[in-house]
């Protein structure tokens, strides 16, 4: 057995072979298995004990060989100070403050005329007030092309889907009425006798 070493793997699966011993064969065996763990160079004239103890003894230098592998390494690692000492964890990288404000446009950033950009909202929202919209417009150029959010200001990339995320809450130009206006005969031939008259 190795130096300092004070204690083996006694493996659980050996009471089969023992099992099929009488009492006085199973005492020589285990003498024999203690003598040898203890590096006394055991000899036995029970040759049924040589034989059964033949696979223990295998067995007991491959865990032998694993145990001189793992204290090399750890003694190795002493050396080297040890387990590695804990390390401070890393900052987060979310945003804890609210960002700048941008001071000028990127290359990739793309400015719509104001016709485009009403043309867009219109295909939209058919409906939207062309004035709400070229207000929006001017906003967002005054703003360096950014919108104000909740957590700050943030650059418009993509003019087309904000506006169309936008467009929804801008007002309508008109609306339909909620019942059609109904007009009579007698009330469409006076207007149209007063449209004559006034014509000519």
């Amino acid at each position: 057995m190795a130096e300092n070493k004070k204690s083996v793997l006694l493996h659980c699966d050996i009471i089969h072979t023992i099992e099929k011993m009488d009492d006085k064969t199973a005492g020589e065996f285990f003498k024999h298995y203690l003598r040898y763990v203890n590096d006394l160079n055991p000899s036995t004239d029970n040759l049924l004990v040589d034989i059964a103890f033949e696979p223990v003894k295998q067995s007991l230098k491959r865990d032998l060989r694993k145990w001189e592998s793992r204290s090399a390494r750890s003694k190795e690692n002493g050396k080297l100070g040890g387990r590695p000492k804990a390390q401070e964890p890393k900052k987060p990288t979310g945003l804890i403050t609210k960002p700048k404000k941008p001071t000028r446009l990127s290359k990739k950033t793309e400015i719509p005329t104001l016709e485009e950009f009403i043309a867009h909202a219109v295909d939209r929202k058919p409906n939207v007030s062309p004035d709400d919209v070229t207000l929006k417009y001017y906003a967002w150029v005054d703003n360096d092309w950014s919108i104000t959010r909740k957590d700050g200001i943030h650059k418009i990339q993509n003019w087309k889907s904000t506006l169309t995320n936008t467009v929804k809450y801008l007002k309508e130009r008109y609306k339909q009425p909620e019942e059609p206006i109904v007009e009579t005969l007698e009330q469409r031939m006076k207007r149209l006798n007063n449209e004559a008259k006034s014509q000519g």
